[in-house]
């Protein structure tokens, strides 16, 4: 980039004036008689633009200011207005320039924030059309580079004001489209949708006070005015907090999993080997007080086949209590892996008694088979033992209860901080 400033007098009124913005500007649109110059064809007239209002702007041509601790020369300003329905939304584009960052806008938003935006080299991962975002389900997202992009809204406006140089060719009642996306600091917009249309990815943050003052704005200019890049960040420890409660909720869970199933218990029956021609069984214990799950394991020697054994509690009333049954098998073989194994001879089932008292347990084996298909009896006998779990979920469940609210806690304030942060999009639920 140059610096380079031209002077020249206006071919169409005659006005003096000065042209910053360097080689590469290409229209200058004089501020007194609103003609629109040529500046690669001798500052030919293109156009002529009368009685046009100038949009409500504290900036004028030639204004400086500190960005990112570079200084930018405001060089044009454009005027915008997008209407739908009964609705109309305006804002002001402010052209600057640096000899050494090039161009980029200021803008004075609808509302009164000032924003600072500039064109991207880097592009998402996918693009992003208004026909895609008419036709998705839900909210469309994007990534670019590692950060997961929010659809916000699509913008067609037209150009109703021009004033000073420019580095492209605008026109009165031009019209662009853009789909603006929310990030976290930021808000990426796209514009360039035609099969014939150059892809545009610009980035846009909020003027800081420092940056507003060295243009001479009021430090707190557009602070009372919503908008989603001025709700507050994430909290810096929000994904650390989520992902300790997760693992927390998940060790709990599979704590008490092992717990109730290996957590052993006092033995209650334990009938040793028994034939199947001993079957139906009938096991009688008492359950001790304060007891509340009873664990019932049953074994058997199948071989190559399996056995569906069924299983009946009642109480000392003769009501039944539990009704169910587990189904044992085991088989092995070898082949271009190895030697493998599939054994599931040995199998619980837990249940809930309501109190102490005298119960009895029926098991019966009502089918039974031999390989995929076959119909023969591979095992000789079964093993039933009955303990009174010690297991307590209280301490669990309390432990669990209080990751849960941290992490519900948690994430109600995020998707709080969200809802307010798209509050002015135009995604409906209903899209």
């Amino acid at each position: 980039m140059t610096a380079e400033t031209r002077a020249i007098n206006c071919p169409s009124c005659g006005a003096g004036q000065t042209i910053p913005g360097g080689g590469r500007i290409a229209t200058h649109v004089c501020p007194y008689c609103g003609s629109a110059l040529d500046a690669h064809d001798d500052f030919k007239v293109l156009a002529r633009y009368t009685d046009l209002k100038r949009p409500d702007t504290p900036l004028r041509l030639g204004d400086t200011g500190r960005i990112h601790s570079v200084e930018f020369t405001v060089i044009g300003i454009v005027g915008w207005v997008e209407e739908w329905g009964r609705s109309r939304w305006s804002w002001t584009d402010h052209q600057i320039f640096s000899p050494t960052h090039g161009y980029a806008w200021l803008t004075r938003e609808y509302g009164g924030r000032w924003t600072f935006t500039r064109k991207l080299r880097q592009y998402p991962r996918h693009w992003l059309t208004p026909t895609r975002v008419e036709t998705s389900e839900n909210r469309p997202h994007l990534w670019l580079g590692n950060e997961r992009l929010a659809y916000y809204e699509t913008s067609t406006a037209r150009i109703d004001y021009l004033e000073g140089a420019f580095n492209w060719q605008p026109r009165i009642r031009d019209t662009a489209t853009t789909i603006t996306l929310l990030g976290e600091d930021r808000m990426i917009g796209l514009s360039g949708f035609g099969q014939s249309d150059e892809h545009e990815v610009e980035e846009t943050r909020l003027l800081s006070a420092d940056e507003r003052q060295s243009f001479g704005l009021d430090r707190t200019a557009g602070d009372n005015c919503p908008h989603p890049l001025a709700v507050a960040r994430q909290w810096v420890h929000h994904k650390f907090v989520v992902m300790v409660c997760a693992i927390f909720i998940g060790l709990t869970a599979f704590s008490g999993m092992l717990a109730l199933n290996w957590g052993g218990g006092n033995a209650l029956v334990n009938t040793g080997r028994l034939s199947f021609a001993e079957l139906p069984a009938e096991f009688t214990f008492d359950a001790p007080p304060h007891t509340r799950l009873i664990r019932a394991q049953i074994y058997s020697n199948v071989r190559n086949g399996w056995a569906y054994f069924d299983i009946e509690l009642e109480n000392d009333d003769g009501d039944v209590v539990l009704e169910g049954g587990r189904e044992l098998s085991y088989y092995h073989g070898v082949d271009k892996d190895g030697a493998w194994t599939e054994d599931k001879s040995r199998r619980s089932v837990i249940f809930e008694v309501p109190g102490p008292g005298t119960y009895t347990l029926s098991v019966d084996m009502s089918e039974y088979g031999s390989g995929e298909t076959g119909s023969q009896l591979t095992a000789s006998g079964f093993e039933a033992r009955i303990f009174a779990q010690r297991f307590s979920w209280r301490p669990l469940v309390g432990t669990g209860l209080i990751f849960a609210l941290i992490l519900g806690a948690t994430m109600l304030w995020e998707w709080t901080r969200m809802t307010r942060r798209l509050a002015g999009s135009d995604w409906t639920d209903e899209d």
